[in-house]
């Protein structure tokens, strides 16, 4: 969105952005498909919360949101995280300060669409956070995520 409206704030913070399109995208609507109807069971979605690092007081929240979640709305959501081009963006002209912060142990194109986007937001700072997976920042690690959001505001 800041990259489209530059003026929507002042700072950002990115944590694990996927910004090139990803050749999985083609098979999302049908495996949610198929096993969109599996997310009516607990222990489904617990293996999930699990497969996404969440810690186990997430569960119950994890769980709710997903059974409130419509099928279309999970398949636009997955649709849209693995079709995303920044290539469209260029030149991204926002000015502010940002933060781009990726785990260590994420998936490569993680890492690749982060050290891409620190090139083209002139005012960035790269994080790397050791031993963290996909969106373990601020699914898991509130007190860390507060304690980077008042740094790079002083």
């Amino acid at each position: 969105m800041v990259a489209k409206y530059p003026a929507i704030c002042d700072d950002l913070l990115l944590e694990s952005c996927a910004v090139f399109p990803q050749s999985i995208s083609k098979l999302i609507e049908p495996f949610t498909k198929l096993s969109y109807p599996l997310t009516r069971f607990n222990w489904f979605n617990k293996l999930q919360a699990m497969t996404l690092h969440l810690s186990p007081k997430m569960d119950r929240f994890y769980n709710q949101e997903v059974k409130a979640m419509s099928e279309q709305t999970l398949v636009n959501m997955l649709s849209a995280n693995t079709t995303f081009n920044i290539q469209t963006l260029i030149p991204i002209r926002f000015r502010g300060k940002t933060v781009i912060a990726y785990g260590t142990k994420e998936e490569k194109l993680i890492i690749k669409s982060s050290n891409f986007l620190s090139k083209e937001f002139i005012n960035s700072r790269i994080i790397p956070l050791k031993n963290y997976h996909h969106g373990e920042l601020t699914l898991s690690h509130p007190d860390r995520f507060c304690q980077i959001i008042n740094s790079f505001q002083n």
